[in-house]
């Protein structure tokens, strides 16, 4: 590729996230007419539609292959369930309805809360909410995401907690880990800080078919992460030994099949996806 055309490829990313937000209300007023219906059902923001929509992504990221070359990609997925209102996606509407059904945490006080890389629609929910003490942090708290969404975010690398031992009673470290090379640290920073008798959520992208995670400190270019993971920024694949991993560093940890035990129905009602295992941690 020339370039030229990498340029080009750059220039029309900068001009889509420059009017991203026009995009965004353009693209989700066709979608609430197109999807119209009652047959689905957004547990977050509380839409029905006829049913869920695609997942959609511009991304500037070079070719699998060793060039450099920068392309403008947009990866669409039909298997991603995205709500056409909220834009919540399968996993997160999972988590929001788990954390309704399956704990106390909404209705229980004095809850000290640590979210790593919060999502910002547990972020709204957790700020607003009486007996939650609330800690997002991440790393970039810069984030245009952050910014866009007024969320006030404090700035934590998760292998270097500046936080209390034994201090949260829950942490949310949500599609968190696969992106930290230094996983040991940091699973023994969220020990740390996790009161005695406390629980955490610590879901990552997880490939069943794989007994064993795969990770190469060698691979560094996002082409080749892209290829080894299926991610650019992610640093491992994590295979059937996750939950092995995580009590290595002393936690409990339960494998909750919550959406197994739901209704088919429910679950295409929902969005869910089917398979998914809740990865409850306590210490």
């Amino acid at each position: 590729m020339s370039d030229d055309a990498g340029n080009t490829a750059r220039k029309a990313l900068a001009l889509i996230r420059r009017n991203r937000q026009q995009i965004l209300d353009h693209i989700r007023e066709r979608e609430m007419q197109t999807y119209a219906g009652n047959a689905v059902h957004c547990v977050i923001c509380k839409h029905s539609f006829s049913r869920f929509a695609p997942y959609h992504a511009w991304h500037v990221m070079p070719p699998v292959g060793p060039e450099k070359e920068p392309v403008l990609e947009c990866r669409s997925n039909e298997a991603i369930a995205r709500c056409p209102n909220c834009g919540s996606q399968e996993r997160q509407r999972l988590l929001w309805k788990y954390l309704h059904d399956a704990t106390d945490i909404f209705r229980s006080g004095g809850i000290r809360l640590l979210e790593i890389a919060p999502d910002k629609y547990f972020y709204h929910a957790f700020s607003n909410q009486e007996g939650i003490a609330y800690y997002p942090c991440d790393l970039n708290p810069d984030q245009d995401k952050y910014i866009r969404e007024k969320m006030s975010v404090r700035r934590e690398d998760a292998t270097r907690l500046q936080l209390e031992d034994d201090y949260f009673d829950v942490i949310l470290c949500n599609h968190v880990l696969e992106h930290i090379p230094d996983e040991e640290r940091a699973l023994q920073e969220l020990y740390r800080v996790m009161k005695p008798g406390g629980w955490g959520i610590f879901q990552v992208p997880l490939d069943p078919d794989r007994a064993l995670t795969w990770e190469d400190p060698e691979i560094h270019e996002p082409w080749a992460r892209q290829q080894a993971y299926g991610q650019h920024d992610h640093v491992r694949l994590y295979g059937r030994d996750y939950p092995m991993r995580l009590e290595r560093h002393g936690f409990t940890v339960i494998l909750d099949t919550f959406v197994m035990q739901m209704t088919e129905a429910d679950r295409l009602r929902y969005g869910l996806d089917p398979r998914e295992v809740i990865y409850r941690c306590s210490k």
